[in-house]
């Protein structure tokens, strides 16, 4: 058995690929719920895109209590397994099921750009992110929260006797192109299964989509300044269809000042890479400031030009480091135009 273990859109699509990529006969699919209710319904559409074995769904709050259960249900059945494919390596009770149940090998699945991240800032240094459970507890700042952390590891290590120390090594599967340690494996999603779903798509010329990134809403760049680099941006599509594609933390003010100043706002109601299947129609040209989609999208379908859109360093209030090693990592994807606005 393969155990699939994910909390975001992006991770269940990726984890999909993963089953069809290993041709998975015996796969369990283990679906945690977050706060954001609009990730939670994509996630319920996106489980139907492929056939699982077996598939649990865990709701919000409980579900630290509810993993740990099923979690001591595998081991105590001793159900072989293959391996572990994970979404977000710093939760800690996806890491509980690597270092409690005897598999053969850990895969972290993609998570946008977070993937890069994570590959380039710890997994490189061979520091994957596992903690301790006491540090867990003691790291925490907040009493409630502590407290909380304190009745989980309780839970855990006296009512499940899951005491389990096995050492985690995150191998690959990601739609990225990453350096690797000695390890490491590293396996290339394609998004084959994917792009088999792809069938009469409507390539609208002279249509644009621009994917929206939360910028002032993360205090990256003002707000002013964003509603003022998306007004030159328009600009430059003059003779264009430009739809503004909303991103999920985008807020309602940033929507209503690109309506007044002309935008037209395109809400999908499901995520992006697979959007065009579902409607069928595919704009010629997508750009951005920073989006996953600069990536992923190009893998699946094909468009005349994908341009990501440099934001000045000047603009740059916070994470400035982060940011110019991404426009970097664009710039050695042969599918993406860095460009300065």
């Amino acid at each position: 058995m393969n155990i699939y273990l994910v909390e975001s859109p992006m991770q269940l699509l990726s984890a999909i690929e993963a089953k069809e990529y290993f041709q998975d006969k015996n796969s369990l699919l283990i679906v945690k719920n977050v706060l954001k209710d609009d990730y939670n319904k994509v996630m319920s559409e996106l489980i139907t895109f492929s056939k699982w074995n077996k598939i649990i769904k865990i709701k919000y709050p409980l579900s630290t209590y509810v993993m740990l259960y099923h979690l001591f249900k595998l081991k105590i059945s001793k159900t072989k397994i293959n391996n572990i494919f994970i979404g977000f390596p710093k939760t800690r009770t996806f890491q509980w099921f690597c270092e409690n149940l005897n598999n053969n090998k850990i895969f972290l699945l993609d998570e946008g750009v977070a993937t890069i991240n994570f590959q380039n800032n710890f997994f490189i240094k061979k520091n994957y992110l596992q903690k301790n459970d006491f540090l867990y507890i003691k790291k925490e700042k907040k009493t409630i929260q502590k407290i909380k952390n304190i009745f989980k590891i309780f839970i855990k290590r006296y009512i499940f006797n899951l005491r389990g120390k096995n050492k985690i090594i995150y191998n690959l599967f990601s739609c990225f192109q990453l350096k690797i340690n000695s390890e490491q494996e590293y396996y290339c999603n394609k998004y084959n299964y994917t792009k088999k779903q792809i069938s009469n798509l409507n390539i609208k010329k002279d249509m644009i989509y621009f994917y929206g990134s939360p910028l002032s809403e993360n205090n990256i760049i003002n707000f002013n300044i964003e509603i003022k680099l998306l007004n030159k941006i328009k600009k430059n599509y003059q003779n264009k269809i430009l739809f503004y594609i909303p991103h999920p933390s985008d807020s309602k003010k940033k929507i209503l000042y690109l309506q007044k100043i002309g935008f037209k706002i395109k809400k999908n109601d499901t995520m992006a890479e697979i959007e065009p299947i579902k409607s069928q129609i595919l704009p010629e040209e997508i750009s951005s400031f920073l989006s996953t989609t600069l990536y992923t999208l190009p893998k699946i379908y094909h468009y005349t030009q994908v341009l990501a859109f440099k934001i000045p360093n000047e603009h740059i209030n916070s994470r400035l480091q982060a940011i110019e090693k991404l426009y970097n990592e664009y710039e050695k994807d042969k599918d993406i135009k860095v460009i300065s606005i």
